[in-house]
């Protein structure tokens, strides 16, 4: 009867230690899974393998008293006295025994719940925010891909749009020159069959260039009448200044075509010649003197070219030989009376050495001045100027000149020569390629927009990009 006591109380604890293990088999479970899934959390998986360790061992010594308990029920007699005193015993232990083991169970269980929802939350936590630097940087992504993709549409339309804003733009200002010439060429049919135009020629019968029209169009707007003519060669724009009225200072280097220059135009009271050239400071220069060496002799006067500062030149056409002239500035001349300050109007023409004529200016501040361009690409400007628009533009503006017109040549080589288009423009220091011609600077607004109007109505105007 004894026995089969002893052996429920075992069966009974038995189960209990079963239950036991399970929950320690189900905290392990817990602990691996959080051990894979936190390895951030190292330290929280060690405390609780502690807890597990110390309820495996509590189980250990409850599965030895067990043990212990089997061998006692095992050694026992049947002796009713010694049958009794062994039951008291072994419930006094078990009733010992008992206790502890369920208040360490109980004692384990909050502490292993706090634990697990520790390990849950920092689980939990860890997720979460793999998930949010996931989902901004998916987001970035895709805001980038959606950036590009809408940066290089943008670009591809504005490329587009400018395409075809140029091209419209080209064909409205090719339409409007067309226009324009047909209107031109028009009215001056028109005038001449009106006989309401008169003819502006020299003395030779030949018709005006455009440049000595449009000089003696400004005498009227000038508040002097005396002009400079530098490089005045044979007196041809000096002729027509002083048809128009002005009073003429006429400055040429190269005595054989200053003399000539005297014979034609000396008995004017209104002309005074010089037989020097024009520079940035008082000196003396070689002067290079230019022959015609073509069979055909294209070059009709090959003096117009002779210049103190030798440049690129067309086949046939060279410099042969150099003499030594006097140089002086327009400050020199202001400076010792020898030609008045209240000058209306200058021109310069000496193949190349524009700029350095405008550099001896001193302070004078002349109502209008001309100076000769040639393009880069021009035969005569490739090399050795100093004449281009750009440049002339640059230093004239720095002498408070702010307005001017472009009357330029658009050269077409042939077996005679050259043939050219004539157009103007204004305020734009860009040249037409192998473009050459003369530049109107203005001081005055009032003045600039005269000679603007004059050319509007006798030039075509070109429209450049």
């Amino acid at each position: 009867m004894v026995i089969q006591r002893f052996k429920a109380i075992k069966d009974l604890l038995l189960d209990k230690l079963d239950t036991t293990l399970s929950r320690i088999d189900d905290l392990e479970k817990i602990a691996g899974f959080l051990s894979e899934n936190a390895n951030s959390s190292q330290s929280k998986l060690d405390s609780l393998e502690q807890i597990t360790s110390q309820l495996v061992k509590n189980n250990t010594d409850f599965q030895e008293k067990l043990r212990l308990l089997e061998q006692l029920i095992a050694e026992q007699t049947f002796n009713d006295n010694s049958s009794l005193q062994t039951s008291i015993y072994l419930i006094e232990l078990l009733q010992k025994w008992f206790p502890d083991i369920q208040q360490q169970y109980t004692n384990l269980l909050p502490q292993i719940q706090r634990e697990v929802q520790q390990q849950h939350y920092g689980l939990f936590s860890q997720i979460q925010g793999k998930l949010d630097w996931q989902h901004k940087s998916l987001l970035g992504q895709i805001q980038e891909e959606i950036r590009q993709q809408h940066s290089g549409l943008i670009s591809q339309l504005q490329g587009e749009i400018r395409e075809q804003y140029s091209d419209i733009i080209s064909q409205i200002k090719d339409d409007y020159q067309h226009l324009q010439a047909d209107l031109h060429q028009q009215y001056n049919t028109l005038l001449d069959n009106s006989g309401l135009r008169v003819k502006a020629e020299n003395n030779r019968g030949e018709d005006l260039e455009p440049e000595e029209k449009l000089i003696t169009f400004l005498y009227s707007f000038l508040p002097s009448r005396k002009a400079i003519d530098i490089g005045a060669n044979r007196g041809d724009i000096s002729e027509s200044l002083l048809k128009a009225g002005y009073q003429v200072y006429a400055f040429e280097p190269y005595t054989p075509v200053f003399e000539q220059l005297c014979q034609r135009l000396q008995q004017n009271s209104d002309f005074q010649a010089y037989n020097i050239a024009i520079g940035s400071h008082d000196t003396t220069m070689d002067f290079h003197i230019c022959s015609d060496q073509s069979e055909e002799q294209i070059f009709q006067n090959p003096s117009l070219y002779n210049t103190l500062f030798p440049h690129s030149m067309p086949p046939g056409l060279n410099f042969t030989e150099t003499r030594q002239v006097q140089v002086r500035s327009l400050e020199s001349l202001h400076q010792t009376g020898e030609i008045s300050h209240d000058i209306g109007l200058v021109k310069i023409d000496t193949e190349g050495y524009d700029l350095e004529v405008i550099q001896g200016m001193g302070k004078a501040q002349y109502p209008v001045v001309v100076a000769e361009f040639w393009d880069k690409n021009h035969i005569f400007g490739q090399s050795g100027t100093l004449n281009r628009l750009d440049l002339l533009v640059e230093g004239m503006k720095k002498r408070d000149y702010h307005w001017y017109l472009v009357i330029a040549r658009s050269d077409k080589p042939s077996n005679h020569g050259f043939n050219y288009d004539i157009f103007f423009y204004g305020n734009y220091p860009q040249t037409v390629d192998n473009s050459w011609g003369n530049v109107f600077f203005f001081r005055e607004y009032e003045v600039f927009k005269q000679a603007f109007s004059w050319c509007s109505t006798f030039l075509p105007m070109a429209y450049l990009q």
